[in-house]
């Protein structure tokens, strides 16, 4: 009995995880806000990509 009841919250959260993930999806892609912050994180990790370590950095500079 213990097995089955610790499967069935399982699937309950598995489905409201992905309810979750839609709604979010939902509110990145159609609000003004959503879109500002999606953009955000995008152009960030752009940034974050190019980084390179301040060792080379500063051997090149001297």
């Amino acid at each position: 009995m213990r097995g089955y009841v610790a499967a069935r919250w399982r699937g309950v959260l598995t489905r409201a995880g992905a309810v979750g993930v839609l709604l979010l999806a939902a509110f990145l892609g159609l609000t003004p806000t959503g879109c500002h912050l999606s953009r955000a994180a995008y152009e960030e990790a752009k940034i974050l990509a190019r980084r390179q370590p301040i060792q080379r950095l500063v051997a090149r500079d001297a």
